[in-house]
């Protein structure tokens, strides 16, 4: 089988790495599987979608939404406009995550979330817009052109939930879901001046989201506020992740019992000033209120994001290797989606650079240095084991959410020496529930303020950011 990526790509990316080239071969077994024979096994069990819908192009001053388009099926709680983000199914619509080779792509099923959204009541409105693949912290791999922010359309909307924050920002929704593998809820909340919130790790089913890592991806959602985000979170969460109800929000913590732990390396030399000062300002305003803080380290926080990098790479590239299918699942969910994909890997074009590089990336690893894999993910263990220690004496960690105010379009995401995500990844990584608030602004343009709780208290956390809410 010819590798779906040209060989110069791979051979680009080990130089990058600083490691031996790979040859052919050993790309082809990085990338195990005959992505023709997958074609054909999904080609057996291809389905047609089973709800016709009126799906109508977008336009928006944002590009925020890829298509849209009004489903209500039940009457229920959770009377709210609904934005999807491109990589979670809608029986009938076309799913394309944000590339040009699946823009003909359509769903079968609905995702699971999407289905408990249906059925609280909510009514969808359309697609948002997203990076490829949901690479990318800016929207710029986006095949349909960058994300705008809502708060001026020169700069990113941030990534890569990028379409699901911008619709909320801009009020074209009540609410949204996201996917965040790295932080691709809470950055562009962040940048965007909207609630983003991604709960703990497989809090939400990823049943019908096509995944990027497995091992990272949560399904999240957008607010304009705690509460609205709350109720959403509420109608989609699995069986024993909430007691929260669609009906209301999370009544507030009292601030007089709350004690944040306040991360030190959240706040380094990466961050810029006028953030730093936004979120500390927001600390101020809540010691006055009666919440205590204290300081606190995670002396691993700013190594996440390379431990981050190299596990996902190879994740991304086994996702690659199954076409689409990936680890955690319960059971294969969409095969006509999955027909298309399994297509156009195996024609290999249509796909965007940065996608192919970290496909590349991944492989060159699996083949050429698999320890750099397993010592990856040791270190996730103990970035891990720093997370739930930070954890134990607080009932949540503060930090800001982004280092920055969004950038200019054009910019890119890794022209900095630290990347854009250096404050999410890490909860990624540790699997533990995260929020991001709007904190003020800083020159006109959003600043987050994001807490972090221990994995399993999603309402704990809600209720404590129902509580920073009221002072940022």
């Amino acid at each position: 089988m010819a590798s779906p990526f040209d060989p110069e790509t791979v051979r680009a990316a080990a130089a990058r790495l600083g490691g031996p080239t790979p040859n052919d071969e050993d790309v082809r077994a990085a990338l195990e599987g005959d992505l023709t024979l997958l074609a054909e096994r999904y080609e057996d069990c291809l389905t047609e979608p089973s709800r016709r819908i009126d799906v109508t192009p977008a336009d928006d001053d944002f590009n925020a939404f890829r298509n849209r388009f009004e489903l209500r099926e039940e009457s229920g709680p959770l009377d709210l406009t609904v934005g999807i983000k491109d990589n979670l199914g809608v029986d009938g619509v076309p799913m394309a995550c944000g590339s040009r080779a699946l823009e003909d792509a359509v769903s079968t099923r609905d995702a699971t979330a999407v289905s408990r959204l249906l059925a609280a009541g909510a009514t969808l409105v359309g697609k948002t817009h997203m990076d490829e693949l949901a690479y990318g912290a800016t929207s710029e791999t986006n095949a349909f052109g960058p994300v705008r922010n809502p708060f001026d359309t020169s700069r990113i909307a941030g990534g890569s939930s990028s379409g699901s924050a911008a619709a909320v920002g801009a009020e074209l929704c009540d609410v949204a879901l996201g996917s965040d593998t790295g932080g691709s809820v809470r950055l562009p909340a962040g940048f965007c001046g909207v609630v983003g919130f991604k709960p703990t790790w497989d809090a939400i089913s990823r049943e019908g989201m096509i995944d990027m890592a497995a091992s990272f991806d949560h399904v999240g959602v957008f607010g304009q506020d705690v509460s609205t985000t709350a109720r959403t979170f509420a109608a989609v969460a699995d069986a024993g992740a909430s007691e929260l109800s669609p009906d209301t929000g999370p009544e507030p913590a009292d601030a007089e019992e709350l004690t944040l732990g306040v991360v030190t390396e959240g706040f380094g030399d990466h961050v810029t000033d006028g953030v730093s000062e936004a979120v500390r300002s927001t600390i101020d305003d809540l010691e006055a209120a009666g919440v205590e803080t204290r300081d606190v380290s995670i002396p691993g926080f700013t190594q996440g994001a390379d431990i981050w990098f190299a596990i996902t790479n190879v994740e991304m590239a086994s996702v690659v290797a199954h076409s689409g299918l990936s680890l955690g699942r319960r059971e294969e969910h969409d095969p006509a989606w999955r027909a298309a994909l399994a297509a156009a890997l195996e024609a290999g074009e249509g796909f965007g650079e940065t996608f192919r590089r970290k496909v590349a990336i991944g492989a060159t690893i699996l083949s050429e240095h698999p320890e750099w894999y397993a010592a990856a993910q040791n270190e996730r263990a103990a970035l891990t084991r720093e997370f739930d220690a930070a954890l134990a004496e607080v009932d949540a960690l503060c930090l800001p959410t982004m280092a920055e105010t969004a950038p200019p379009i054009g910019r890119g995401a890794y022209t900095t020496e630290v990347p854009v995500a250096v404050n999410t990844r890490p909860a990624n990584l540790a699997g533990t529930p995260g929020i991001s608030l709007p904190a003020g602004t800083h020159e006109g343009l959003p600043v987050g303020f994001q807490l972090i709780a221990p994995r399993g208290e999603d309402d704990e956390l809600l209720s404590v950011a129902a509580t920073v809410a009221e002072h940022c």
